[in-house]
């Protein structure tokens, strides 16, 4: 699909892939009815591609120290840029729950965007050493690798800090939850659990 390029990150909503390819930007494909891939695009990211999240009509893309480019996916024109929000470090992965994305941004923990207005995304909460507080005690994110969300949990993959489960069912409101201490890099959930990958 993306040559001798790796490939960084991906997503599937519906008949829709999007590939986060590194230094090769974002790379678009539809799925036939076997999920077989056609390319579609390629498109240029302001800075290497680490993650990628997809909506019905747009891609997030985890663009490192630049932050996050959202491409504009309707089908009435090429894809193009919306816009780029630099985070406070280096976004390497994104996720989307409703109007929510989710940006692992490295030591800067992670940063919750509403995107409720889809051209002006607004900074509504960080997670972010100190950023959280439980008991009176802040609870150190020290460098968010990778994030997942499902059923308002917020699973936090942070490397050397082990996996942090925090609350977000009110996005602007975060609430640190549990803290397992085994180095966690990479965090996938379904409907029925968390799956930390060391």
């Amino acid at each position: 699909l993306c040559g001798a390029a790796r490939i960084v990150a991906l997503d599937v909503l519906a008949d829709k892939l999007a590939v986060a390819d590194g230094a090769g930007g974002l790379v678009l494909a539809a799925l036939d009815a076997n999920g077989a891939p056609t390319i579609t695009g390629r498109f240029s990211t302001v800075a290497p591609a680490f993650g990628v999240a997809l909506t019905v009509d747009t891609a997030l893309v985890a663009v490192g120290s630049a932050g996050v480019q959202a491409f504009d996916l309707d089908a009435a024109a090429p894809p193009s840029s919306l816009w780029v929000v630099d985070t406070a470090d280096g976004a390497v992965r994104v996720t989307l729950d409703g109007p929510t994305a989710y940006v692992a941004d490295d030591r800067a923990g992670v940063r919750l965007l509403d995107l409720t207005e889809r051209a002006s995304p607004r900074l509504v909460a960080s997670i972010a050493s100190r950023g959280v507080t439980v008991r009176g005690e802040g609870v150190f994110v020290s460098g968010a690798r990778s994030t997942a969300v499902s059923n308002g949990l917020l699973s936090i993959a942070d490397g050397d800090g082990g996996l942090h489960l925090v609350g977000v069912s009110e996005p602007a409101a975060p609430q640190h939850l549990a803290r397992f201490p085994e180095n966690r890099y990479d965090v996938i959930v379904d409907s029925r659990d968390t799956q930390a990958v060391g």
